[in-house]
């Protein structure tokens, strides 16, 4: 919360790409690309709500499972 203020996150995050087909649940390191993301935004604790916005169901699995904010 800032000066009294609810501050949430909007991640996009589609599920086709022109450069990389499916990006976002490729593997980089061990964790899928939308993971890294989700654990940075997670970390910076500047955000009251996280919300991914995805057209991809495999995205929206990972961030149920592994990923739930309120």
């Amino acid at each position: 919360m800032y000066k009294n203020k609810k501050i949430f996150a909007l991640i996009p995050a589609r599920k086709g790409s022109i450069g990389i087909k499916n990006k976002n649940i490729k593997e980089l390191g061990k964790k899928k690309l939308i993971e890294w993301t989700l654990s940075f935004v997670k970390k910076m604790k500047l955000f009251d709500h996280i919300l991914i916005s995805s057209d991809c169901n495999t995205i929206k699995k990972i961030n149920e499972n592994k990923y739930k904010y309120d």
